[in-house]
């Protein structure tokens, strides 16, 4: 009777033992369950953020090509309608890089084509006139055309320029601006001969003894 009773109580002491593992068994499974919910939550995050920026480049890249796509329409334009002028025609992008010219005359020209095509007008032109132009590009920006002259020296000579900086907008998007340039040397010279002359006969009139009457 011992025996049977002795056993007896080896099962119930196993039994107990069993009874007390299994809730750290099943705490244990809990806490692997809620770490992998955890992990899963975080990727499917990652994930969402993910698809938004790869949607946001592709928004950005159909945006680009279709502002591209315009471009080369307005200067497939710019170019017919350009064939007929005799004034210099640049195009800015919105970065304030050369993409496009037009001359008929290249002698007009600061430096060769290869120079300043691609290049911003702050890498390839002379300090006194960036800053006239980028005057002009802060008011293109806004919608406003921008006017000025200015002098240059091309092949050792000093000539004169007027330039008048129109904006470009697409889908109200400000992408880039036109400059058209035409030459005014012989404008200036004929208005500061002018000058001359008549600081000159100012000047005898006012040393005259006689008096002159009209």
């Amino acid at each position: 009777m011992k025996t049977k009773t002795s056993k007896k109580s080896v099962k119930t002491k196993q039994a107990k033992q069993k009874t007390k593992i299994k809730p750290k068994i099943f705490q244990r499974v809990s806490a692997k369950n809620s770490s992998k919910n955890s992990s899963s939550k975080k990727l499917t995050t990652e994930l969402a953020k993910m698809r938004r920026r790869v949607t946001a480049l592709e928004t950005v890249k159909q945006e680009r090509t279709a502002i591209e796509e315009a471009l080369k329409e307005t200067e497939i334009s710019l170019r017919a309608v350009l064939s007929s002028m005799d004034d210099l025609v640049f195009v800015l992008d919105k970065e304030n890089r050369f993409v496009f010219f037009h001359a008929l005359n290249e002698e007009n020209l600061y430096m060769p084509l290869h120079k300043f095509i691609g290049k911003k007008h702050t890498e390839v032109m002379p300090p006194h006139l960036n800053k006239l132009i980028a005057q002009a590009i802060k008011k293109n920006r806004k919608g406003q055309t921008d006017e000025y002259e200015y002098p240059l020296e091309i092949n050792k000579k000093n000539k004169w320029f007027n330039a008048k900086l129109s904006p470009v907008f697409i889908e109200g998007r400000y992408c880039g601006s036109v400059a058209v340039i035409r030459e005014i040397t012989n404008e200036k010279e004929s208005k500061v001969t002018l000058q001359k002359n008549e600081e000159e006969f100012r000047l005898l009139f006012e040393n005259s003894k006689d008096a002159i009457f009209w």
